[in-house]
C-alpha cells in the first residue's frame, strides 16, 4: 500500500503545478504580449519486480514486470505563438507582425538624463535633455557608446530585455521607453544583415540607440519598418525646429534560435538562456527580419486560449480528486490489514 500511497502523492503534486499554471494562464488572459504556458508529465522511475526472458527452442520469452513509481512534471513549456491584434490608435503602440521581440533596458546612469548643450551652444536646463537634431529628412546622430553630446558620454545598457508588449511611451526627457521605463533600443540606420551585438559599436556590430522624440513633437508615427518619425516643434532646438519627417531612427528587432528557451521575467519580459542561443539583432522589413514588420496603433494581445485553459483545469482538478481517492483507498486497506492483525 505504501508505493500506492507515494506514487499518488507525486500525482497530487504534479497536478498542483499543473493547476498553478493554469491559473496564472487565466490571471494572464488580459495581458499584452502574455505568451501562455503548458505543463506536459512524465513517469518517474520504475520498480523491476522480474526481468524479461530471451526466448528458447520452445518458448517465445517474457517480458520484463514492473510497477511505477509515481509521476513527475516532465517541463513547463512556453507556447510562443502570437496572440491577436486589438487596434489602439495610439501612434506609440506596436505589434509585430512576424517573429522578433523588442529589444528594451536599464541605462547604466547619468548619460541618458544629462543636460548636454543645444544647437546654438547654450546649455540646457536639467530635466530638458535635448541632443542635437539632424536638419528635416535626415537620420538624427544616434545617441550610443560612441557619441559625445554637450560634453556627455553617453551609454547603452550594459544588458537587455525583450518583449512583445509593445505598449510604448516617452518619458519627461523624450526617450522611448516602454511601460516598466525601460529604454526602448533602435539603429540609426536599416540594417540589411542580422547583428551579433547592439552595444558593441564594431564594424561587425554598429552600435544601437537609444530612441529620441523631442518633447512638443507632432505627427509622431513608427513606419512598418520600424522608422520614428515627427514633426519637431520644440523651440529649444535651433536644427530642425518645426521641419517635417525627422527620423530619429529605426526600432531595433532581435530573435533568437529557440525562443521557447528564453527566460520569462517580471512583467512580459524575457532574458536570453544557455538553451534560448545568442540574440540576433537587426530592424523590421529588411535584412534578417525581412518578414517581419512594426505595426503602429496595435497591440499584440495575451496567446492564452480559455477554451484549453478551463479544460487543463477540468484536468487538473479530476487528476488531483482521482489521486486522492487512491490515498484513501490505500488508507482504508491500511486499516483493513491492521486491524485483521489485531484479530
Amino acid at each position: 500500500m505504501m508505493p500506492a500511497m507515494y506514487a499518488a502523492i507525486s500525482g497530487l503534486e504534479a497536478h498542483q503545478t499543473m493547476l498553478n499554471v493554469t491559473a496564472n494562464n487565466l490571471a494572464n488572459v488580459d495581458t499584452i504580449g502574455y505568451k501562455a504556458e503548458r505543463t506536459t508529465f512524465q513517469s518517474e522511475l520504475s520498480e523491476l519486480l522480474a526481468g524479461g526472458s530471451d526466448q528458447t527452442s520452445s518458448n517465445g520469452g517474457t517480458n520484463p514486470e514492473q510497477v511505477g513509481l509515481g509521476v513527475q512534471v516532465g517541463s513547463i513549456d512556453q507556447i510562443m505563438s502570437a496572440g491577436s491584434f486589438q487596434s489602439t490608435g495610439n501612434a506609440l503602440d506596436v505589434a509585430l507582425q512576424g517573429d522578433g521581440f523588442l529589444v528594451v533596458g536599464n541605462s547604466p546612469g547619468g548619460s541618458a538624463v544629462a543636460a548636454p548643450a543645444s544647437a546654438s551652444g547654450a546649455a540646457f536646463a536639467a530635466g530638458s535633455f535635448q541632443p542635437v537634431l539632424a536638419s528635416s529628412g535626415n537620420a538624427a546622430p544616434a545617441i550610443n557608446n560612441n557619441t559625445t553630446v554637450g560634453g556627455n558620454a553617453q551609454n547603452l545598457p550594459t544588458s537587455f530585455e525583450y518583449t512583445q508588449a509593445g505598449n510604448l511611451t516617452t518619458n519627461a526627457e523624450g526617450f522611448l521607453t516602454n511601460s516598466s521605463g525601460q529604454y526602448v533600443m533602435g539603429y540609426a540606420t536599416p540594417q540589411s544583415a542580422a547583428q551579433a551585438g547592439i552595444n558593441a559599436g564594431t564594424a561587425a556590430a554598429p552600435a544601437g540607440t537609444y530612441i529620441y522624440i523631442p518633447p512638443g513633437s507632432t505627427n509622431v508615427s513608427i513606419g512598418q519598418n520600424g522608422a520614428v518619425t515627427y514633426t519637431d516643434n520644440n523651440p529649444l532646438d535651433t536644427v530642425a525646429n518645426g521641419a517635417a519627417a525627422n527620423t530619429y531612427g529605426y526600432v531595433a528587432l532581435a530573435s533568437f534560435p529557440n525562443e521557447a528557451g528564453l527566460t520569462r521575467q517580471a512583467g512580459t519580459s524575457w532574458t536570453s538562456s544557455p538553451n534560448s542561443g545568442a540574440a540576433q539583432y537587426g530592424t523590421a522589413d529588411t535584412g534578417a527580419f525581412a518578414n517581419t514588420q512594426t505595426i503602429s496603433g496595435e497591440l499584440e494581445q495575451s496567446n492564452v486560449d480559455m477554451a484549453t485553459e478551463f479544460t487543463n483545469m477540468i484536468e487538473a482538478e479530476r487528476g488531483y480528486q482521482a489521486n486522492s481517492s487512491v490515498i484513501s483507498t490505500a488508507d482504508t486497506m491500511m486499516q483493513t490489514l491492521i486491524q485483521m492483525a489485531q484479530a
